[in-house]
């Protein structure tokens, strides 16, 4: 297995759309830093706070530059990157051959289709935390620190030290449910001979159980999509903290991995890839 992952992180190093992702995210940061510096952002958040209080300084720093790029990241462009690399995986090497030439050798199915499946969730993890790296190192190198003033759900200010954690356990909260976007695009990877295919598919996926989680005709249901539980890294950034939502969400967002994954493995060693 170890082999097998080694093989696999080596395709991934070697493969262009790999590096998409990185690239795409350091250009993200780039409106959201012009935005920052000249679209005085200061003035909209104390229209929002009100006029009953009186802030000194600025809202700005690289807290709060790391903490805006977590909503447009993680609930669209991060997902679109990692199912570029996770749907690319099986559909992308058997429509070159690779796959074929790997799987005429005496080898298991499912501990390769495994290994592809570490090396995705590999690849989200790093992605997802090269976005909070760069954010706060852009953001320190721009705007440098301070607290973090938050107002999503009333008036919270966070000491440096302490908005500090809470992102970066935002942001590992928010891997699960990058990983569920891998397994998604994997298990489409397996039934599809085209890459393309896959990555359409996942994202197609992704949009409707977003839409249905935002119509209220829809409530039954809501629960169960795991677009639902995705975004529960922003229960860390609320006081006091739900770690019991927080365990069940991530518990959620590990069964519907499982499922996928699962899937994927009874499909590929089923497949036939040889022909």
């Amino acid at each position: 297995m170890i082999r097998l992952l080694r093989v696999e992180i080596l395709k991934l190093a070697r493969r262009p759309r790999t590096y998409l992702g990185y690239l795409g995210v350091l250009l993200l940061l780039v409106p959201m830093l012009l935005g920052l510096l000249y679209g005085q952002p200061d003035r909209h958040l104390r229209h929002e706070i009100g006029a009953d209080f009186h802030v000194v300084g600025t809202f700005v720093n690289a807290l709060f530059m790391a903490r805006r790029m977590m909503e447009p990241c993680l609930w669209f462009f991060l997902p679109l990157f990692i199912a570029l690399v996770a749907g690319d995986l099986v559909a992308g090497e058997a429509a070159e051959g690779t796959l074929r030439a790997l799987l005429v050798r005496p080898v298991r199915r499912v501990p390769v289709l495994l290994a592809k499946f570490t090396a995705a969730v590999l690849h989200a993890t790093a992605l997802t935390y090269f976005l909070g790296v760069s954010a706060l190192s852009l953001g320190a190198l721009f705007f440098g620190w301070g607290d973090l003033i938050l107002i999503e759900h009333g008036l919270y200010v966070l000491p440096a030290g302490e908005a500090l954690l809470r992102l970066a356990a935002a942001y590992t909260a928010s891997i699960p449910g990058m990983v569920v976007v891998a397994a998604l695009a994997l298990f489409l990877s397996v039934l599809v001979d085209n890459s393309n295919g896959a990555i359409i598919a996942t994202m197609m996926l992704l949009f409707v159980s977003f839409t249905l989680g935002g119509l209220p005709y829809f409530e039954a249901i809501q629960p169960y999509l795991f677009t639902t539980h995705m975004g529960v890294w922003s229960t860390l950034f609320e006081d006091p903290i739900p770690w019991s939502e927080i365990a069940r969400s991530t518990a959620w967002l590990a069964g519907y991995c499982a499922v996928f994954v699962g899937a994927a493995a009874l499909v590929f060693s089923r497949k036939d890839i040889l022909s």
